[in-house]
């Protein structure tokens, strides 16, 4: 008898063990595809703009906002634009080490975006919602997403970090607050869209009991108004000029949205007004479902305000409906039960055939790109940024036969 309980205790750590080791090895296999797939969308939609130095309308205005950084030219006190110092961020030209520092950013916001969705991946442990993030935000760049709307669905990312996930949060928002700052000083339209995320999701975090006003005056608004002293006093030449050109940006911005307004296809701008307003509609549903979920839609409403008016007032709808897809595949990325990646896979699809519809549109400046679902594109941006020296190279003979 005692023999039969020793042959039966053996088993059953036998089991014990065994089960352990394919827990062990489920783990394994789930982390390995989790990288796999942040590995993919850091190539698929890594950032690159290469352009040469060429004559013309906004090939001027973006040789201007890349020459001034290296003159005696002062934003604020000589210079007025609906651009900012740091707007060669956005639109960099090879002039001086602009492209170097642009090449910089790339590869920081690609970080914070590998960061923040395996930071949620160990969150909740849900495969799933990565994977459909990943689809889902792919998805979102083959409508075309500039680099200024990539930043500001970074700060979305950061921002989805909820006080409720303890000693992460200071981090991720100390991080959202620095890069609104940046935002500021790059152009008018991700100045205001990136104000208004902060400036939602700080209210929703406090209404909804996630964070008290001081913590939220912590982390992000401390950082973000240390990153703007700091940047208007080395870049600006003080707070005055920074003051001077914060209200002439606002009145230039005004006045460019009157002025340059050209009168869109009928079709093209009834879709933007049902895309948004069915993304209003989607982020009242999700209140009613998930808060966490409800807060990220809510704070990138603000941000899809300016880019509706941005997209309608001279450019065919260009940004408006990658936006609002990459905002939902971030929601997506929350999600911590399966029923919820469900419903965030279903709301994200429901806004797919509006971008689909306004890519065929006449004057439509949305084009569905296809090559952009495969790493392809964002792989040769990668190679182009390693071999910095000839890709500068060629610009240059490029640049010289154009001028």
């Amino acid at each position: 008898r005692s023999k039969l309980r020793l042959v039966l205790r053996g088993v059953d750590e036998a089991g014990a063990a065994a089960g352990r080791g394919l827990r062990g090895s489920g783990r394994r296999l789930r982390v390995t595809a989790a990288l796999l797939i942040v590995g993919y969308l850091f190539l698929a939609t890594f950032p690159g703009w290469y352009a040469p130095i060429s004559p013309g309308l906004d090939p001027s205005w973006a040789y201007g906002i890349n020459v001034l950084p290296y003159t005696d030219f002062v934003f604020g006190r000589d210079v007025v634009f609906t651009f900012g110092p740091l707007g060669y961020f956005v639109s960099p030209l090879d002039v001086g080490s602009n492209l170097v520092q642009a090449g910089g950013l790339w590869i920081l916001s690609q970080i914070i975006l590998v960061g923040t969705a395996l930071f949620h991946f160990l969150r909740t442990k849900r495969l799933l919602a990565l994977a459909a993030f990943a689809v889902a935000y792919v998805v979102a760049f083959s409508f075309g997403i500039p680099l200024d709307y990539q930043l500001l669905l970074n700060l979305g990312l950061l921002l989805s970090v909820s006080p409720r996930d303890g000693s992460s949060w200071p981090i991720f928002a100390t991080l959202a607050g620095v890069l609104g700052g940046f935002l500021l000083f790059t152009k008018a339209g991700a100045a205001l869209s990136g104000l208004l995320m902060l400036a939602i999701a700080s209210v929703l975090w406090v209404l909804r009991r996630d964070a008290r006003w001081r913590s939220v005056l912590l982390t992000p608004w401390a950082p973000f108004a240390l990153m703007v002293v700091v940047i208007g006093i080395a870049r600006m030449d003080g707070i005055p000029n920074l003051i001077t050109w914060l209200g002439l940006m606002i009145e230039s911005a005004r006045g460019y949205s009157v002025s340059m307004s050209m009168e869109a296809p009928t079709a093209l701008v009834v879709l933007g007004i049902l895309a948004s307003l069915m993304y209003l509609v989607i982020v009242a549903v999700l209140g009613r479902v998930d808060g966490r979920m409800f807060i990220v839609g809510a704070f990138f409403a603000g941000g899809a305000f300016s880019a509706f008016k941005h997209s309608f007032v001279r450019h065919g709808g260009r940004f408006l409906f990658a936006f609002l897809l990459g905002a939902l595949a971030i929601v997506l990325l929350t999600a911590s039960t399966k029923r919820l990646v469900i419903i965030g896979g279903a709301v994200f699809a429901i806004l797919v055939p509006f971008a689909a519809l306004a890519s065929v549109q006449s004057g439509c400046i949305c084009p569905w790109q296809p090559a952009l679902l495969a790493p392809g594109r964002g792989w040769e941006n990668v190679r182009t940024l390693m071999d910095l020296g000839d890709a500068r190279r060629d610009l240059a003979a490029r640049s010289r036969e154009l001028l």
